[in-house]
């Protein structure tokens, strides 16, 4: 089993669903339901995350080992602004031990808002490994840089 074959994923922001899949049993907490918000949306060939949500077990494994980086929409972007992507582990190395709070596995900067709106990121990216193969919890967050002049 590689280090996220366990997959939880909650998201700043929520857009639409295009992919249906059957619902884990799993449910979020209050605390971490109350956390999402906004409009993104990150897509893997056969799920698309729109939601905070525990990501159903058939697709742990191909996020980890088969599936390339997710493609990323957020449809509200200022097409003049530059974002920043980061993706962290709040919990890292588990919820019972959070020795490593708040790790992080990517960031991408400099992302052109008209790209964004179109999942088409691009950007420098900085990433960070797992650490471990307990069940990860990844928050998405995107930040405004500003305007760009181009």
């Amino acid at each position: 089993m590689g280090p996220w074959t366990q997959f939880l994923v909650l998201l700043s922001m929520s857009f639409f669903e295009q992919f249906h899949f059957e619902a884990t049993e799993e449910k979020l907490s209050t605390l971490d339901a109350s956390f999402c918000q906004g409009g993104l949306e990150v897509v893997y060939p056969e799920l698309d995350v729109n939601e905070c949500l525990i990501v159903p077990k058939s697709f742990r494994e191909k996020i980890s080992t088969v599936w390339k980086a997710p493609d990323i929409f957020f449809s509200a972007a200022h097409k003049k602004r530059l974002y920043v992507l980061v993706m962290v582990d709040p919990d890292a190395k588990s919820r019972a031990n959070p020795a490593f709070a708040h790790w992080q596995h990517w960031l991408v900067a400099d992302v052109q808002g008209a790209s964004l709106r179109k999942g088409q990121i691009k950007g420098t990216t900085l990433t960070g490994k797992c650490l471990s193969s307990y069940t990860h919890f990844y928050c998405f967050f995107f930040f405004s840089a500003g305007d760009c002049f181009f």
